[in-house]
């Protein structure tokens, strides 16, 4: 089998301005009874960008990794953009916008829905198998996403998680020897029967998970882990999104390891971000030097209604 790997490290775009819990309550955006709870969680602060929008976001993202770059732009066969629920741009092209932006004549586009926070994932799992499946050494595929918020009152997610703003790209190739993370194997299952959200449902109330959520992350985990050959033992650092984050700590109960393999920093740092909270949480790990030549690492990802990412790596 080829080796595949993310060829250049991802680049993140995350707005400088923070703002606390506190005045997300002052303003209104959030319930002031909430604060604690949502301090209890490990969440204080998110980024927020009132200055630019989704689209200059997108391209503060991209453009580090697509101009002045030794990357040939005509190799990049694929673009794959996860939806997030809050950027929809409906009235521009995105694709279209970023074809035309950085010369990619030979792109072609897709859009990746309904699969909640896991979307990001699955475009790990696309860009994987197209890499695969085609005879070319020298293909590239652009996987990009976008959290913006652009009405206050939809950055509450309940207790279980605020919403801040940021944007997020990586390049899948399958040169051996680059700089990046061999992606050894990707899983994403959707498990709808587990969702149980109905219109009288109160998301501002108290927070409850399935625990049918907690063995369907571990079967996810341990199928990729087996795709991979590789064993949980093996593994140095588990990054998840930032979803609830007692669903990691039973996840390691339920599969019998230390809950200090998961990196949950991230929570604190950025609070919720859909399908850009784990690839930031990813470079997060490796700016505080957790990942090094040879270690294998997990990504992970668990979204409403039931739908799982999983991807083992090995950092190079």
């Amino acid at each position: 089998m080829r080796k595949i790997e993310l060829l250049i490290k991802n680049s993140i775009y995350l707005p400088e301005k923070k703002v606390t819990i506190e005045e997300l309550a002052k303003s209104g955006a959030i319930l002031k009874g909430n604060v604690n709870n949502l301090k209890k969680r490990g969440i204080y602060s998110i980024p927020v960008d009132n200055e630019n929008s989704g689209l200059d976001m997108l391209y503060k993202a991209l453009d580090p990794i697509l101009y002045n770059s030794d990357l040939d732009l005509d190799k990049i066969k694929y673009i794959i953009i996860p939806n997030s629920f809050h950027a929809y741009l409906f009235d521009q092209d995105i694709i279209k916008l970023i074809k035309d932006r950085y010369k990619l004549r030979n792109a072609i586009g897709f859009s990746i829905m309904d699969l909640s926070c896991s979307s990001y994932l699955m475009g790990f799992e696309m860009g994987h198998t197209f890499l695969k499946k085609s005879l070319k050494t020298d293909e590239f595929i652009l996987v990009v996403s976008i959290q913006k918020v652009t009405n206050p009152h939809l950055r509450y997610g309940g207790d279980a998680f605020v919403i801040g703003d940021s944007a997020v790209a990586s390049i899948l190739g399958k040169q051996p020897g680059s700089v990046g993370s061999q992606i050894m194997a990707v899983t994403n299952l959707m498990h709808t029967y587990t969702t149980k959200l109905t219109e009288e449902e109160d998301i501002s109330g108290p927070v409850y998970w399935d625990y049918s959520n907690l063995i369907n992350l571990s079967k996810v985990l341990k199928m990729t882990l087996d795709k991979a050959n590789i064993q949980l033992e093996q593994i140095k650092l588990i990054i998840p999104n930032n979803t609830i984050v007692e669903n990691w700590h039973y996840l390691a109960k339920l599969m019998k390891f230390s809950s200090n393999k998961f990196f949950l920093e991230g929570l604190e740092n950025y609070g919720h971000m859909n399908n850009c909270d784990l690839i930031l949480n990813y470079e997060l790990a490796l700016k505080r030097d957790l990942l090094h030549s040879g270690d294998h690492f997990v990504l992970i990802s668990l979204g409403l209604g039931g739908t799982i990412g999983c991807a083992v790596l090995k950092k190079e």
